[in-house]
């Protein structure tokens, strides 16, 4: 849970940063975390699609 909590703040850092990402922020680490978020949504779809 504690991966999912800091790759979550990570993400949420990268995506709402309106092009400014902090200068904590390293780009791998938004990469991961994008990836991250990618991830937990197609995961999302593929379980509550309606066929």
């Amino acid at each position: 849970m504690d991966l999912y909590n800091k790759l979550f703040e990570l993400r949420n850092a990268a995506a709402h940063s309106y092009g400014a990402v902090p200068f904590e922020l390293e780009r791998k680490q938004a990469v991961v975390a994008q990836c991250f978020a990618s991830l937990l949504l197609d995961g999302y779809v593929e379980k509550n699609v309606l066929s």
